[in-house]
């Protein structure tokens, strides 16, 4: 299909059905879908041609859970994909050239993909992602061509919700269905993400954003050994539940703090070393709290109860997946609270102890407590931490009241009603159910 096609065949509402699949079945999100669609099919057509043929895909953005900065000591997650996504619309262009727009930033990559070398002065841009994705998949022995793209997102960066993820894993779902056959499974595709962000930008995450984005759903992840990560769909109704997820934007970007996320990393490695071991999943509790004394002298007091929080919220996770088993709204939440005090008071990332004066994380989970406070719902801090967003499951008839207060403190819009996605990075097409 081309994109004057393809333009044609969204305006018809062909694509209707799949757009209710993917971000909800009200005749409004519908309508602004095909107009979202249309807006960026038309840039693309102005920059490369309304005739080239094309093939659009997507991935979603994500919600934690249960899991709060385990993955990356080899623990277990609960996460979700969101109803927000990043769409790549991608057609190969006969050579070498990769050439990557984005909606709102320009010209995002534009390099030879015979040369996927890393650059130390790539570091942290959105060329390092692209590059270092085509870099992994021809590792894997993918044979790539040029191609051009033009991806657009309305998963907001530093919003804690994975724009970085969604963004890498769509451009590695696209090389992978037009060039690789469609043969890498999401976990592969997840871990060229993660090769790109960690190798290439330079930032030490997990696997958690990456699989959660490509798998889609909401997945209990176990990474005690993350070359074969184990990925369990799980079935949650969040409007049976009589629930609304309200993620609520503080205004405050955590896109800078990668230090602060790479601390927490450093400091649970450090005390498992003290443990014997290379990461905490690796080890135990109970080893834990046997060397109480050498694991405080080496590691320091955060460190220690940062590896506390590392332990309890694993046990979290099973207790999240249970709940959800059995239908229990009410332990659903309770896990939720114990995970929101635990990243707050244990692993210490609701601010930078740094910049004590800001805390637009910590000031935003008083004034949803403010609200929520003896309700049927739970509130804790989402995704990194530090800055960002906070997440609130909120009674579905009070999330109307719960937006436009959150709004009045935090600005109009900063209060986003979202539902769980079914599915992870997909292409595309007119039945996508």
């Amino acid at each position: 299909m081309t994109t004057a096609q393809f333009i044609n065949a969204v305006t018809d509402k062909e694509f209707d059905r799949s757009f209710a699949a993917l971000y909800g079945k009200s005749d409004e999100k519908i309508s602004a879908q095909r107009q979202r669609y249309t807006n960026a099919l038309e840039s693309f057509g102005r920059l490369f041609g309304m005739d080239r043929q094309i093939a659009v895909y997507t991935a979603p953005g994500r919600t934690e859970l249960a899991g709060n900065h385990t993955d990356h000591n080899k623990g277990k997650v609960l996460a979700g994909a969101v109803n927000i996504d990043a769409v790549c619309i991608i057609s190969p262009n006969g050579g070498f050239g990769v050439n990557v727009y984005s909606e709102g930033y320009g010209q995002a990559a534009d390099f030879d993909c015979r040369y996927t070398d890393k650059s130390e002065d790539e570091k942290g841009t959105s060329q390092s992602l692209v590059k270092g994705v085509c870099r992994a998949l021809k590792a894997k022995g993918a044979v790539l061509s040029g191609f051009d793209a033009y991806v657009f997102s309305d998963v907001a960066q530093g919003s804690g919700l994975s724009s970085s993820a969604a963004f890498e894993v769509v451009i590695a779902q696209a090389i992978n269905g037009e060039f690789c056959g469609g043969k890498y499974s999401p976990v592969e595709l997840a871990r060229a993400a993660q090769f790109a962000e960690n190798e290439y930008f330079g930032k030490p995450s997990g696997l958690m954003d990456q699989l959660a984005c490509s798998v889609g759903g909401v997945a209990a992840i176990d990474f005690a050994d993350e070359e074969k990560p184990q990925v369990r769909k799980l079935e949650f109704d969040m409007e049976e539940a009589g629930l609304a997820l309200c993620v609520v934007d503080t205004g405050a970007s955590h896109a800078n703090l990668t230090d602060e996320y790479a601390r927490i990393k450093e400091e649970m490695c450090r005390v498992a070393a003290v443990l014997g071991k290379n990461f905490l999943g690796h080890s135990s509790k109970e080893c834990l709290l046997e060397n109480f004394r050498q694991v405080r002298k080496t590691a320091g007091d955060r460190a220690f109860i940062r590896a506390m929080h590392f332990y309890d919220e694993c046990e979290r996770v099973q207790q999240r997946v249970n709940a959800i088993e059995v239908k229990s709204t009410e332990n659903f939440l309770q896990v939720i609270q114990c995970s929101g005090h635990s990243s707050f008071e244990y692993n210490q990332n609701a601010y930078c102890a740094s910049d004590a004066a800001s805390q637009p994380v910590s000031v935003a989970l008083a004034m949803a407590q403010s609200f929520l406070q003896g309700k049927r719902a739970a509130w804790r801090l989402q995704g990194g931490g530090f800055a960002g967003t906070i997440m609130c499951f909120v009674p579905k008839a009070e999330s109307g009241a719960f937006s436009e207060y959150m709004d009045s403190y935090f600005g109009r819009g900063s209060c986003m009603t979202l539902s769980m996605r079914k599915y992870g990075a997909v292409k595309l097409s007119k039945s996508i159910v």
